[in-house]
């Protein structure tokens, strides 16, 4: 069964999305921003808090759709002050509930518009398809307008630590901090944001228990305390202005208040408030969300003074190449160095990250093996772990700056010629192991020389897994690679897994021991052969596999019993990772348990 795509007109859909995305920034810049991103975040907290299960385990409930149009807004507003300026205290207008209504019912059309718009694109671009045959496309848009976080906030300074560490050198050289340091001041600034709400209220609390023998925390009279009016000191007028800044405006975005990152180094990653030039270009998609949003370029924006993050999920989505640009802005000759340390971290990621789950395997980087009359070719990994064998491709280039609306096609290639190289590269070795009943395994010594390392042998290989992989998450992209005519499984049998460095650090807290990892990546693989099934992202993967051991088999019986021609699955990591990663207690708090189905194959 089929869907047609509804019929939308690209050049009204656009013409609307400008003159919404106008007003929203004239709204934008009649008022303090940083008003508006305290009563944006109150929003958005409270929105959530309204859904609370107060029997619940602690965690906040999951992001809808009324949030989303929050977060749209925030990210507009780095984009809009970015691009023109800032009002000054003297003019800004104070912002008031109607104030932030306005902006989140302008957010939600604008949303509406862009979904239509992406809808309208692709059907005049492809002609008279179905929307199975849209599916990544209109993703792509539509993600592309909403930065959407793809590392839990709590794993920050983990996955910080392992990128940046080879480039520990050059960041203090540059920035007098070591990225240890670094990575830990990251952590801060996300965990203001995620923590800093409920600190500030129990600050301002304990600051009344020490100053009136009778107050209480609902009977503030903020003004007059912050003004040091009463019994109170000015280190206790200090604090108290200190939690009502984070309480009412935004101050638990602003980085440089609740972080040690050198300044140079934030001046790297901010835009100066009406410094930005590309976002309103006079181009056709100039001011609307289908332009590159700033924050991909540098999340930060400095405001009278200081640094404002606006937004929750830009620094997990942009900051590592943010700070990749600030590195080799400030040291050209970087480059090629940074290229191949980074090269060499993703290439050991696999091994180093999963250790505890590949029990007592063979290890082997940067694979030799003939292809040719004195031809070779190099894989960057391989793993033997008794029967099984995983072959690594690791890519440690990034996605496009450029949006995908004014070069759908351009930018769809860029991004999954990373992983369809990865795949190439994996199908080429597994097909040279193929070939021959026992095929030996090269190291490249210094003097130039191959010299044998390991010998595979085709007849005790009962699983191979081809896995490509890349530093940062790729969706929709490494979920869609598989439906192109050119990635089929490999020797026929062997379905190729595209998955990140990011998705490492999950999988290695909820899976447990080599058992538990290679029947999920089992599971993987099946996913991963089923074209027009789609999983959006490795979250989806793992979550699935948590709630059901066997999910391939399961949405195997949905197409039977439903006579469906496509499946696209989003969410499922919601009810099942997303409290555990959000809880209060995390990592001390329970993780969710993984109820293995009695069909399990052993490995």
């Amino acid at each position: 069964m089929t869907t047609d795509l509804p019929d939308f007109d690209q050049d009204q859909e656009l013409t609307d999305l400008r003159r919404i995305c106008d007003d929203i920034r004239s709204e934008i810049l009649k008022h303090s921003p940083q008003q508006l991103i305290g009563g944006l975040w109150s929003m958005m907290l409270m929105s959530l808090i309204s859904k609370f299960d107060d029997d619940g385990d602690g965690s906040l409930p999951n992001v809808s759709a009324d949030e989303k149009h929050v977060l749209f807004a925030m990210e507009y507003l780095h984009a809009t002050d970015a691009a023109e300026g800032v009002p000054g205290p003297e003019t800004a207008l104070p912002v008031d509930e109607t104030v932030l209504k306005e902006l989140l019912e302008l957010s939600e059309k604008a949303i509406t518009h862009v979904f239509r718009f992406g809808l309208a694109s692709m059907a005049k671009q492809f002609g008279d398809k179905t929307a199975n045959f849209h599916s990544l496309q209109s993703t792509i848009l539509t993600n592309w307008v909403l930065i959407r976080g793809r590392r839990y906030q709590v794993m920050e300074e983990e996955f910080f630590s392992y990128v940046l560490q080879p480039h520990d050198d050059v960041i203090q050289e540059l920035y007098g901090v070591s990225a240890s340091k670094l990575s830990k001041e990251i952590q801060a600034a996300v965990t203001a944001i995620r923590e800093g709400i409920d600190r500030a209220r129990d600050e301002i609390t304990q600051l009344m228990l020490e100053t009136s023998d009778q107050a209480s925390a609902s009977g503030i009279d903020m003004a007059a305390f912050t003004a040091g009016e009463g019994n109170i000191t000015e280190e206790d007028r200090k604090r108290a202005t200190s939690a009502f800044d984070d309480l009412m405006f935004g101050g638990v975005f602003n980085v440089s208040k609740h972080t040690n990152i050198p300044q140079d180094l934030l001046d790297d990653l901010c835009f100066e408030a009406g410094s930005e030039d590309k976002f309103l270009d006079g181009s056709d998609y100039a001011g609307t969300p289908l332009q590159t949003l700033p924050a991909r370029v540098k999340p930060l924006i400095r405001i009278e003074g200081n640094y404002y993050c606006t937004e929750p999920n830009f620094i997990r989505d942009s900051l590592y190449r943010a700070v990749q640009r600030a590195i080799i802005g400030r040291k050209p000759d970087y480059r090629e160095s940074w290229n191949q340390r980074q090269k060499e971290m993703s290439e050991a990621a696999f091994s180093q990250l999963m250790g505890d789950s590949l029990g007592t395997a063979k290890v082997f980087t940067d694979v030799y093996y003939p292809i040719g009359k004195k031809q070779w070719a190099e894989t960057d990994g391989v793993i033997l772990i008794d029967d099984v064998l995983i072959c690594l491709e690791a890519k440690a280039g990034t996605e496009s700056l450029a949006a995908p609306s004014s070069n759908m096609d351009s930018h769809i290639n860029k991004t999954e010629e990373l992983v369809v190289k990865a795949y190439r590269q994996a199908k080429r070795f597994i097909d040279y192991v193929h070939a021959s009943e026992e095929a030996p395994l090269y190291a490249k010594t210094d003097d130039g020389k191959f010299v044998e390392i390991a010998r595979v042998k085709k007849a005790n290989l009962r699983k191979v897994y081809p896995i490509g992989l890349t530093v940062e998450a790729f969706s929709p992209y490494s979920a869609a690679v598989k439906e192109r005519d050119d990635v089929v499984p490999i020797a026929d049998r062997h379905n190729f897994i595209s998955m990140s460095i990011d998705d490492l650090f999950v999988l290695r807290r909820l899976l447990n021991g080599a058992g538990e990892f290679l029947h999920y990546l089992d599971v993987r693989q099946a996913l991963a052969g089923m074209k027009n099934v789609t999983l959006f992202d490795e979250m989806d993967h793992v979550g699935a596999y948590i709630s059901n051991n066997r999910m391939d088999q399961h949405i195997r019986q949905i197409i039977e019993d439903e006579n469906a021609d496509f499946v696209s699955i989003d969410g499922m990591q919601e009810d099942i990772l997303d409290p555990y990663f959000s809880h209060p207690d995390w990592p001390d708090c329970r993780p969710p348990p993984n109820n293995i189905q009695p069909e399990r194959r052993k490995f």
